[in-house]
């Protein structure tokens, strides 16, 4: 049995979640859990948030035992940009652009 669960407009870039997802791609859920809670990125926040909804929902609706449970694959796309200006020296303006992703994550239970 499978279970997915999508999470958009997360806002952090591609690149970022990318690193944390491979981490925890192919490892039991138990495993990936310990893993996200000391990552010190702030994408890894983002993932273990989603992470421990799809293990509550995956609970729920299929009634699957968490020591069953293993991360099979994630998917990211990204997301719109969010386009800003700041005021520097010499009243002038910088862009910058605020970068967001969307991420899926692909439960499994053996």
């Amino acid at each position: 049995m499978t279970f997915v669960i999508k999470y958009s407009y997360v806002l952090s870039s591609q690149k970022k979640l990318a690193l944390v997802a491979q981490m925890i791609c192919g490892k039991p859920v138990q495993q990936a859990l310990d893993l996200l809670v000391y990552l010190p990125n702030k994408a890894s926040l983002t993932v273990l948030k989603v992470l421990k909804t799809a293990i509550n929902n995956m609970k729920q609706e299929q009634g699957v035992d968490i020591a069953s449970m293993y991360v099979q694959r994630y998917d990211l796309w990204p997301g719109p940009k969010i386009k800003r200006m700041r005021a520097v020296g010499r009243s002038r303006m910088y862009p910058y652009v605020k970068h967001r992703a969307s991420f899926s994550l692909h439960l499994a239970s053996k």
